[in-house]
């Protein structure tokens, strides 16, 4: 007889608490608008986005189930426990995947006269994203910051005292830098590779110009100076709050010599299909041949629980 698929799947969990399950009803719902127009059959739809996930589940908490540690009480107790404190945590569901959620609401009755070795409890949750939009608004706002820094420098670089050739051509870059930042609006692109990518440029060219701009020298361009680090210090904030996102940057050293389809094969899962993302957030000499010891950056895809 074959083995169960579901046997194959990922244990029912939340917030590291395991159980297993005997059923689980998924509700989602897009968010629409109906336009309806007198004397016009049907109506024109606005698509909006998806609405949160309701999540039910079964969850059999019983201490004659193999494989578990401790179901009743103790598992019941840590639930019941999160849900007083309206903990937000990972929810494991075996057919979806991983999604944030938070328990909205607790029921559990328990039927002595029939079952005396523990209980069936239905768990109500929610999917929650409050994070996500947290770190998107701290992103956005810092990109703000940004904006009035870079306005404050291009002010000042007008009454600079001596200045070079190549000094100008620095302070272009470093506008043409800090514009390309702000002309990304989209929420895809803040929170994908675009971003990071521009970010990690326009910070390795701001530490150049750090060491090699002579006009900052002159004692008289002080305001200019300080302009120059506000917009230094905003691109770093920045960057640490997109890193720190769900979709934010990550590294990998490579352990050998490997070429760009292998590393997209070691950090995507077995998949070399991504590659050219790996050559378009990365500066390599040799797409067939990186050295062993060098920090590569790539996003790695956060599926339902960054979506």
């Amino acid at each position: 007889m074959a083995a169960a698929v579901f046997d194959t799947l990922q244990r029912c969990s939340f917030d590291s608490v395991s159980f297993p399950i005997k059923s689980v009803s998924i509700k989602g719902r897009y968010r629409h608008h109906e336009h309806e127009y007198l004397r016009v059959p049907g109506a024109i739809i606005e698509k909006l986005e998806r609405a949160l996930y309701n999540i039910e589940i079964q969850a059999c908490f019983d201490t004659n189930v193999k494989g578990y540690s401790k179901l009743w009480p103790n598992a019941v107790n840590l639930l019941r426990e999160k849900f007083e404190a309206g903990v937000t945590g990972p929810l494991v569901i075996p057919t979806l995947g991983t999604i944030p959620g938070f328990q909205p609401e607790w029921s559990q009755e328990l039927d002595m006269a029939k079952v005396r070795s523990g209980e069936t409890i239905k768990l109500s949750f929610k999917e929650d994203q409050t994070l996500r939009f947290l770190k998107l608004a701290a992103v956005q706002v810092q990109q703000q910051s940004m904006q009035t820094a870079s306005e404050r420098l291009r002010f000042t670089l007008a009454d600079l005292i001596g200045v070079p050739a190549n000094d100008k051509d620095f302070f272009d870059r470093i506008q043409s830098a800090a514009n390309d930042v702000l002309a990304i609006k989209d929420q895809a692109d803040l929170y994908g590779g675009r971003l990071g990518q521009t970010l990690g440029m326009m910070q390795a060219l701001l530490s150049e110009a750090d060491t090699a701009i002579e006009s900052f020298k002159h004692p008289a361009n002080y305001v200019a100076l300080d302009a120059f680090f506000e917009l230094w210090d905003s691109t770093v904030k920045m960057a640490t709050s997109l890193a720190e996102s769900p979709r934010g940057p990550k590294k990998y050293t490579t352990p050998r010599q490997m070429s760009a389809s292998e590393i997209a094969s070691a950090v995507y899962e077995g998949s070399s299909e991504r590659a050219s993302d790996i050559l378009m957030w990365n500066q390599l000499e040799d797409a067939f041949a990186v050295p062993a010891g060098t920090e590569v950056v790539y996003f790695k895809d956060a599926g339902l629980l960054a979506a």
